[in-house]
This record gives structure tokens, sequence and C-alpha cells, in this order.
């Protein structure tokens, strides 16, 4: 489900996203990541800053932005075990993103 949405959303579009209300994987495949569109909004170079994710570390794709855009340092929670069953894979790989880039990759307790 979209949940509440902070956006106004015009004629053929609107019934696009009812549409999409229950088709998740559809919805997932067209929405924007929070660390994409910080990176969208940054609107500015960003070598060399530091990217504080909440409440997950980025996926694969997330981190290979994150890469590209100059970022050094990422802090995030460590993962919980429900997010680990379902994203593990790309989590890894993200981490393997970090290690060859040379980005540092601080986790963070998520109950401090």
């Amino acid at each position: 489900m979209l949940g509440k949405l902070n956006i106004l959303i015009y004629s053929e579009q609107e019934l696009l996203f009812k549409k999409l209300d229950k088709q998740r994987e559809t919805k997932l495949s067209l929405v924007l990541h929070a660390e994409e569109n910080a990176l969208l909004f940054a609107r500015q170079s960003l070598d060399g800053c530091t990217a504080y994710v909440w409440p997950m570390p980025p996926c694969s794709r997330c981190a290979a932005k994150l890469a590209q855009a100059g970022i050094r340092r990422v802090v995030a929670p460590q993962p919980s075990g429900e997010q680990m069953a379902r994203w593990g894979p790309s989590l890894e790989l993200a981490a393997w993103v970090y290690r060859h880039a040379g980005i540092e990759f601080a986790q963070v307790d998520r109950d401090a």
C-alpha cells in the first residue's frame, strides 16, 4: 500500500498511482529511495561528504550512486534480522561497493 503521499498528482497520473496501491513490485520499481532523492536535491558537489541514512542501510543500487556522487562516509543503523532476511544480498553487495570505492561505512546500534 502506498500510504500517505506528500504530493499532489493530477488526472491520469493519479489513476496510475491508485492502481499501484495493490501492485507492490511495480510500485517499488518506480519510487526513488531516500538516498536517490537526497542526491537529486543536493544540487552541489558531494565530494567528501557523509551520508546519514535511517531506518536501514542503503541497498546496493543506492550504495553505487552514493559512491558515484563522491560520498566518502556512510553512517547507517545495523540491519535488523528481518532486513537481513529480506535484503541481505543487496546489503552485502553494498558493503562490497563501500570497500572497493574507499568509503567508510559506519554502522550504529539502532537501539542506542
